[in-house]
């Protein structure tokens, strides 16, 4: 393993990506009617796309870390940045002339460029990391919500930077406890895992573009039945 990549954090990625085909290929048929999902009532459907965006900022959180333990790779940073950037400006004008109604302005690649500016002051201080997620998370236990800017359209995708942000700093915080350094036992599919997680960012940009019209023609071809 190179000194810039760890097992466990591709994997943390290769499995969020994993999980992310299947939400969305529930989620395509149910946009095509091919089964039922109320996905703002089932508590399943509710916490499968937050736990998956969860695990997202963590290794968010860590990779950040990890790239800029010895101090803020500026032109690595602003790379990734941009790209990300680049990503959820296209993202938000496809969903936009694509599903006007459900749009996306805000969803998790918006959050992950913004949170990863917010980090840059957290990402040699594990301590600091760790009370601001305290600090962000605890609110919501006594029923608060964090202001943020929301349209008036139900957007297929609304990660807002806060409580969210409590996560990437979490992530700083296990970087710095390790984590990183953990090893897997070979098993099943692990090989597969890292790569999707090595390539995470491009298989979330297409998995859709291929996924949603197989679905459509699924859709067809059963109607035709």
């Amino acid at each position: 393993m190179s000194k810039s990549r760890y097992e466990c954090i591709d994997l943390i990625r290769g499995f969020t990506v994993f999980l992310m085909i299947i939400f969305h290929f529930f989620y395509d048929l149910h946009v095509f009617r091919l089964v039922t999902i109320d996905f703002s009532r089932d508590l399943f459907w509710w916490s499968f796309p937050r736990f998956i965006v969860f695990l997202f900022l963590i290794a968010v959180g860590m990779s950040l870390a990890l790239v800029n333990h010895n101090g803020i790779q500026w032109s690595v940073f602003w790379k990734r940045f941009i790209k990300i950037a680049f990503f959820a400006l296209l993202i938000s004008v496809a969903t936009y002339f694509g599903f006007r109604k459900n749009w996306i302005y805000f969803g998790t690649l918006h959050c992950i460029a913004l949170a990863s500016l917010c980090a840059l002051p957290f990402l040699q201080r594990p301590k600091l990391s760790l009370l601001t997620t305290v600090a962000i998370l605890t609110p919501l236990a006594f029923g608060y919500r964090y202001p943020f800017f929301k349209l008036p359209h139900q957007a297929m995708d609304y990660i807002p930077l806060l409580p969210w942000f409590a996560i990437v700093t979490l992530g700083i915080f296990l970087f710095h406890q390790g984590l990183h350094l953990v090893s897997f036992p070979s098993f099943i599919g692990k090989r597969k895992l890292i790569w999707l997680g090595k390539h995470s960012l491009k298989v979330y940009i297409v998995h859709q573009v291929i996924l949603f019209p197989l679905v459509y023609l699924l859709s067809v071809l059963l109607r035709n039945i």
